[in-house]
């Protein structure tokens, strides 16, 4: 036997074998159970592989078989077997996306192949030559693999039928996208759709508060603040997304026996999120995100309140750039990522004199995992330092620059994510300022949690 020979038989050992072991043996069971009674009709298989199932078509009596597949290595090996057992069939070598024309057959099957389209334009192609290719009254049998199932829980009990299940990839960007970034109560959401639409309800409880040189008061009386936001991205190009939030802010206020509860459109935010390097741009290195954002003063800044007791304060009375970065790396369905950015506030008049800020940073880092169905949870933790204001001196000669106002918390908390359907998600929050001296400075601490309910459109 030549040494061509001998390779093509090892080839069709090793591809055929899979015909054999017990998914095989169902595989065969379930697809040839859809063919209409092939004697004397001519049949077109695409994705036929080695041949195995156009020998079989012959075997069950049709009249004329047309193989066809993209790797040169299957029509070569099915020209073979050809050569060694003539049934008639006829191979050719052509991509299913771009069929060339081979006539009109009474059945036309397609094992396994959709699958393989890279595309959602390769798909409706690859479909549409299948349909091109039948008689007028002709049947397409396509078989394609179950899209529920999950293999991460699959592998386990595969062996006995003839299996090893090896992930050779991570999971889909999608998934842990609408996990992680939906579940995620943080300054950049995001959606990998096209455009998403939510509403969110946020409720805050202050429990002690930081002094300035960072010691903790867990006695000091504190706030219950509420906020409804109303937020849409869009993901207006591939690597770009933009985002408005129109915040309403509510505040219930109780000093010395006297409780007041107010509130005051917020201030309104825009994000943007540029996509610097995106899964399998570099390999298996981390993604990384441009993170910006401008916030315009439409809420009420506290000395602008008018309620007594200043329960109508809903904004900063300042406008605030944005600007930061984002890494992030998936291990199958873990996931983690490292934000940093930093943020500054315009000057304004206020009644002590001219205000300005000092830079904000935040450093944020988060960790979690995506169930197959996409239940989601996540840990985070982050840091905020700087953003402390200085003014001019007043007409008393005291300077507010001459207080310190330095700002400084820590905070950590949990997030999930549960999928109500392809469209809807529900998701939530919880957060806790650490209550310890050192911990921060010049802030009353809260604890704090999230619902949100949001919509996709691809």
């Amino acid at each position: 036997m030549a040494e061509s020979d001998e390779q093509y038989d090892a080839l069709g050992q090793v591809y055929e074998r899979a015909k054999h072991i017990p998914t095989g043996r169902a595989e065969q069971a379930t697809f040839l159970s859809a063919l209409p009674d092939l004697a004397g009709r001519s049949v077109l298989d695409v994705a036929c592989g080695t041949g195995f199932y156009p020998r079989k078509f012959v075997d069950l009596g049709a009249a004329r078989v047309v193989g066809v597949d993209s790797a040169a290595e299957m029509v070569a090996y099915a020209n073979y077997v050809e050569g060694k057992e003539p049934r008639g069939i006829e191979y050719h070598q052509h991509d299913a996306a771009a069929l060339p024309e081979l006539g009109r057959f009474d059945v036309v099957t397609a094992v396994w192949l959709l699958g393989y389209a890279d595309s959602a334009e390769a798909l409706d192609q690859m479909a549409a030559n299948l349909a091109a290719s039948l008689a007028p009254g002709g049947t397409l049998v396509v078989l394609v693999p179950n899209p529920d199932a999950d293999f991460d829980i699959l592998a386990g009990s595969y062996g006995r039928y003839g299996y090893d299940v090896i992930r050779t990839g991570e999971l889909d960007r999608r998934d842990l996208d609408a996990v992680f970034r939906g579940c995620s109560a943080f300054a950049y959401p995001s959606v990998y759709e096209g455009f998403g639409l939510g509403v969110q309800a946020r409720e805050s409880q202050a429990f002690g508060s930081y002094a300035s040189d960072g010691s903790f008061d867990s006695t000091s009386s504190g706030d219950l603040v509420t906020q409804q936001n109303l937020f849409a991205l869009w993901r207006a190009v591939p690597r770009l997304q933009v985002g408005l939030l129109v915040p309403y802010v509510e505040t219930w206020r109780r000093v010395q026996g006297r409780s007041e509860w107010g509130g005051f459109l917020g201030d309104v935010a825009g994000s943007a999120r540029v996509d610097l390097i995106r899964p399998g741009d570099l390999g298996r290195f981390p993604d990384v995100t441009l993170l910006g954002g401008l916030s315009v003063p439409t809420g009420r800044a506290p000395d602008e309140a008018r309620n007594p007791l200043g329960t109508d304060a809903s904004g900063t009375g300042s406008y605030e750039g944005t600007l930061g970065i984002e890494i992030e790396k998936t291990w199958t369905r873990w996931f983690a990522s490292l934000d940093f950015w930093v943020a500054k506030r315009s000057g304004r008049d206020a009644p002590g004199g001219r205000q300005s800020f000092d830079l904000r940073f935040t450093t944020l880092v988060a960790a979690g995992y995506a169930f197959a169905n996409q239940v989601g949870v996540a840990a985070f933790a982050n840091v905020v330092r700087g953003g402390g204001a200085a003014a001019t001196p007043t007409a008393s000669g005291t300077a507010a620059a001459d207080l310190d106002t330095r700002v400084a918390i820590a905070s950590a908390g949990f997030a999930g994510l549960v999928p109500i359907d392809e469209s809807w998600r529900l998701q939530g929050t919880l957060a806790l300022d650490v209550p310890l001296s050192g911990w921060g400075r010049n802030q009353p601490a809260t604890v704090g949690l999230g619902t949100s309910l949001v919509r996709v459109w691809p």
